[in-house]
C-alpha cells in the first residue's frame, strides 16, 4: 500500500510500514508546514491512505470534497509500541481494497472501516 503519514506519525512507525513493503511519503520531512486540506489533496492525487493521529482529518472527512481513503489511530495509549501492534494488526486482517475505499478508525478493542460513499 501507500500511504501519507501525516506529521504526528513516529518514525518507528513509518520504517515499519517501508520494511514491510508499503511505501511512505513522511509529510514531517516532505510537507512539513502542509495544512491538512493541502495533505489531503496531494493524498488524492497520489492515490495515498492517509495515515494519522489527527482528529481534524476526521472532521474534514464529512465533507464530499475531502472524501479520502484515511487511517485515524484514536487509541488511548499512545505509546509507539501500542500503535505499532494495532497497525500490524490491521494491515494483516483487513484487506488492502477495504482500507483504500474506507475511512479506518483505530480503536484500542478494534479498528472500523467505514466504506467512502460513490460519487
Amino acid at each position: 500500500m501507500k500511504f501519507l503519514a501525516d506529521v504526528n506519525i513516529p518514525l518507528p512507525l513509518i520504517n515499519l510500514l517501508r520494511k514491510n513493503g508499503h511505501e511512505v511519503c513522511d509529510a514531517k520531512v516532505e510537507y512539513p508546514k502542509a495544512k491538512d486540506i493541502q495533505l489531503i489533496k496531494i493524498a488524492k492525487e497520489n492515490n495515498l491512505v492517509i495515515l494519522t493521529r489527527d482528529k481534524d482529518f476526521l472532521e474534514l472527512t464529512k465533507y464530499p470534497k475531502y472524501k479520502i481513503p484515511l487511517i485515524a489511530i484514536r487509541l488511548t495509549n499512545q505509546q509507539t509500541i501500542n500503535i505499532l501492534g494495532h497497525l500490524e494488526d490491521l494491515l494483516n486482517n483487513q484487506s488492502e481494497d477495504i482500507l483504500m475505499h474506507s475511512i479506518t478508525v483505530i480503536n484500542e478493542a478494534i479498528a472500523d472501516s467505514f466504506p467512502l460513499e460513490e460519487k
